[in-house]
């Protein structure tokens, strides 16, 4: 794996192509080599070659002196959590999150359960490219440990933080699309502590994932968008592969856009605090609208949750979001965490003795238009140089914002382009009161990206 490592989440490729054993097995000696020492948390989601990628991850851990603690199929946000709440120096988990089943990928976290920034990326990419290693005598090997009941410890502490009794009170009847990842266990494990009937989809660990994409969008959730019309449920939450992801749907069978939520979290938030909220460029520029209304301030940031989670950080916010179903609760841990925000957001609706759509009840953003184009890597940053100055000729374009790709202000809306952090595309996202002008504009930028 030639060039940069890293993309906006971690290591990731398509298994056997651009990332096979030996590059788990170098990273492993990676890490070990920067970290000298100490124990290390593992983990891994459901994917058919996810016990490949850990083997040889654990084997270059270990030859270079590290202990490992083996957690086995875990979300990540157990694994970022756990990390931090047993003070080891890093975790590691084997995940490419929401990307199709033929991917795989590793994480690294720190001990305060952020993932690790750019540069501490380069650090460990610098080590791996160099690949001078800290291998360490045969009576110095580390160990491996079996690490048992990881999920009890991240649900205990979940409840603890929470109005537990409030929640069991209202006795919910919610729907959970497990997505055949590696939620499986804990997302029901954690309402059966909080008193809901529980019903669960695709509940089975299956790396193939043969009941949705593992991406939990509008299009993957129609079969429980189907379920929830029948306005028998309370709410249904759905994850991604890793459950570093939620979105839900509410009690009439509507899909919740991820900055819909942002946006009615940070006004629940914000009637009791003011404070920051973190988001990233990807969201709707309505969140900014919202957040202001009600007295707050929105910090934003190039796409990833380790932005969001350092920015949280800097900027002691009250909240940090992610339009695709990401949240960060800073008086947790600072990385995502899926099973808080399901646990909050039923905790929101048991005190204020309301619906879901109630709770979301007044949140409007702008219509969205998400395209794609296919880029090899290597040629996204020459692309990506050619649009700039390419841009500034379409017909209406205000201002050209650079926190993450190209942010294009519009008389008609704004428009991001950016390349993909995990995939060989490049993401179009736009949005506007006109639409249809957002849909030309979208259109010229496609046919300038083909072009490039």
């Amino acid at each position: 794996m030639p060039g940069r490592l890293f993309g906006t989440t971690g290591v990731r490729g398509v298994f056997n192509k651009n990332f096979d054993a030996y590059t788990a097995l170098k990273l492993g000696f990676s890490l070990a080599t920067q970290l000298k020492n100490g124990r290390v948390l593992v983990g891994k989601d459901t994917r058919t070659s996810a016990n490949i990628i850990e083997a040889a991850l654990l084997a270059g851990l270990t030859s270079c002196g590290c202990d490992v603690y083996r957690l086995g199929v875990v979300t990540t946000p157990t694994l970022a959590y756990l990390t931090k709440k047993f003070e080891c120096k890093a975790g590691v988990m084997v995940t490419a999150s929401h990307n199709p089943p033929e991917y795989i990928g590793v994480k690294f976290w720190k001990n305060t359960s952020q993932g690790y920034t750019r540069t501490e990326e380069e650090e460990i990419e610098k080590i791996y490219i160099e690949g001078v290693f800290n291998k360490v005598e045969w009576n110095k090997v580390g160990k491996i440990y079996e690490f048992s009941e990881a999920e009890k410890y991240h649900v205990q502490d979940i409840i603890s933080l929470i109005d537990y009794q409030t929640i069991r009170d209202r006795e919910f009847k919610i729907v959970l699309d497990i997505g055949n990842g590696a939620a499986y266990s804990i997302a029901p494990l954690l309402t059966k502590e909080l008193n809901c009937t529980t019903i669960t989809l695709n509940s089975q660990p299956d790396g193939f994932f043969p009941g949705r994409p593992s991406a939990p969008t509008k299009k993957s959730l129609t079969a429980l968008m189907k379920i929830m019309s029948k306005e028998e449920y309370d709410l249904a939450a759905a994850f991604d592969g890793d459950a570093d992801r939620i979105v839900f749907i509410d009690n009439e069978g509507s899909f919740i856009p991820g900055d819909v939520l942002i946006i009615a979290l940070s006004r629940y938030l914000l009637k009791n605090k003011k404070g920051k909220i973190v988001t990233t460029v990807e969201s709707s520029i309505a969140v900014e609208e919202y957040v202001k209304a009600a007295g707050g301030e929105v910090i934003w940031t190039p796409v990833g949750d380790i932005n969001i989670s350092v920015a949280v950080e800097e900027n002691k916010a009250l909240l940090g979001g992610e339009e695709c179903g990401v949240f960060i609760w800073p008086e947790f841990h600072l990385g995502p965490d899926s099973f808080l925000t399901l646990a909050r957001v039923l905790e929101i609706l048991a005190k204020e003795k309301i619906t879901m759509k109630k709770f979301i009840n007044g949140v409007q953003t702008y219509p969205v238009i998400r395209e794609s184009v296919e880029c090899p890597d290597e040629r996204k940053e020459q692309v990506m140089r050619s649009l700039e100055k390419a841009v500034l000729n379409i017909n209406g374009v205000l201002d050209v914002n650079r926190i993450d790709g190209l942010n294009i202000k519009g008389e008609w809306g704004r428009v991001l382009i950016r390349p993909s952090g995990t995939e060989p595309l490049i993401r179009i996202t736009a949005e506007g009161k006109d639409i249809v002008k957002c849909e030309e504009t979208v259109l010229k930028i496609k046919d300038l990206i083909r072009n490039s």
